[in-house]
């Protein structure tokens, strides 16, 4: 993606969301989530939710992988 003018950040965020890995016997969905924002920007991680009594599923809990 092209820079703003700082050259520090991209002109518009990028966000990658993978296929959720869903545990239907523990009630647990697991998702990897990537973030870019510039050249030294980001993060990456996985995002883990918990399926509720009433069948939504929420977020409960997210470990960090990567940062720049």
């Amino acid at each position: 993606p092209r820079l703003a003018p700082d050259g520090l950040f991209y002109e518009y965020d990028t966000l990658i969301v993978s296929m959720p890995l869903v545990d239907l016997e523990r009630g647990q969905a697991f998702m990897w989530i990537g973030h870019g924002c510039g050249p030294l920007c980001g993060e990456t991680g996985i995002e883990i939710f918990t399926r509720q009594t009433d069948g939504d599923w929420i977020r409960t809990d997210y470990v960090g992988l990567t940062i720049s």
